[in-house]
């Protein structure tokens, strides 16, 4: 398993081993300690919308030579200089982002093709992944994944020898392991020819299914099938060695934008090293340890604003009758972790002690 800071920059995955021989005399510790380890994973797993296509190199220069123009060659490994940009927006946390799936059709049958990210793929915040050509690039650790090291294998399939983005009316689409569209971009010849998504037929194309998608039976739609909120419309195609991209990054689709990874210092952002946007680091809520109390007594209402300011709320219900284990999950945009509090509920002593507190 590995992760991307931008390029290369690769970092061992978090594993979690737990022996449940160690807890069998206590069923209920062991019920509590997998209910906490499923929100553990939940809060540091990938969010779909959090991940965008960010830069489009369809038509690198020079735009008459074949070669150039490709993302996927099965006979010519080493032909290739388009590419496509993956984008994290999040500024908090890391994304999942194996079995992710891009793809396209053209205007030939036989210019479909679509790739599956490869498992262990982690995309760090505000970080980029850029997937094309073994050329797309003057420097080659700028591109995070050569389609052409996948051809023949499970992750790529294309259904002739040359997969390639359109230079008049295309599309590219970021897919969730199920298939679901998360984000697509399209572009005509001409400017204002949105309604070119109802008839023209690069748009209206099947697309193959690597054997290696990591849901069976899925389908990947057609770009004229791709929700309106997901589907952007960008408008021409950009001139030739230029790229449409999102500016800043994650922004806007702008045309006729200079190549980010082309610049000689690797991992430059859209727009410039002036629009860089800087990953936070993960607040862990805090709070005042509160209890025990005895059975039945009248609990205190949990703040829903931690000691460092960061805002949640609780589940589950407060429970005055048994010990409980309660987890405060932080409202949305905030870059801060779910946290646990646990309440020690005692039993009614038979005389009055100072164990516990009304």
């Amino acid at each position: 398993m590995w992760s991307t800071n931008r390029k290369d920059d690769l970092i061992p995955e978090r594993k979690v081993c737990i022996h449940a021989s160690n807890f069998h005399t206590n069923p209920y510790i062991l019920t509590t300690l997998c209910f906490l380890i499923i929100l553990f994973l939940l809060s540091t797993s990938w969010s779909h919308g959090q991940v965008v296509i960010n830069e489009v190199m369809l038509k690198p220069n020079p735009a008459a030579d074949n070669c150039v123009q490709t993302m996927a060659h099965s006979t010519s490994p080493s032909c290739g200089s388009e590419y496509i940009e993956l984008y994290n927006t999040d500024p908090c946390n890391a994304i999942d982002v194996s079995c992710f799936i891009v793809g396209n059709s053209g205007f030939s049958e036989f210019n479909i093709g679509a790739f599956v990210i490869p498992s262990g793929t982690i995309l760090q915040p505000l970080s980029h992944l850029v997937i094309g050509g073994p050329n797309a690039s003057a420097d080659v650790s700028s591109i995070d994944i050569i389609l052409n090291n996948f051809v023949g294998t499970p992750n790529l399939c294309l259904n002739g020898s040359r997969w390639f983005l359109e230079n008049n009316d295309g599309w590219v689409a970021l897919y969730a392991p199920d298939g679901t569209p998360l984000d697509a971009v399209y572009w005509t010849f001409s400017a204002n020819q949105a309604s070119k998504i109802n008839t023209s037929i690069e748009f209206n194309r099947d697309l193959c299914v690597p054997s290696g998608a990591c849901h069976s039976g899925i389908t990947l739609v057609r770009a004229n099938q791709i929700p309106n909120n997901i589907l952007t419309y960008v408008g021409q195609s950009p001139s030739v060695g230029f790229t449409l991209s999102r500016i800043p990054d994650g922004g806007a689709w702008q045309r006729n934008i200079v190549p980010s990874i082309n610049n000689t210092t690797v991992g430059n952002c859209n727009g410039g090293s002036a629009n860089c946007a800087t990953p936070q680091p993960i607040i862990t809520p805090a709070f005042s340890d509160i209890g025990p109390f005895c059975s039945g007594a009248s609990l205190p209402t949990l703040p829903t604003t931690s000691l460092n300011g960061i805002t949640g709320s609780w589940s589950p219900a407060i429970n005055n009758v048994t010990t409980t284990t309660y987890t405060f999950i932080p409202d949305s945009n905030q870059c801060a972790s779910d946290t646990v509090l646990t309440i020690e509920v005692l039993p009614q002593p038979v005389q009055p002690t100072t164990a516990c507190y009304e």
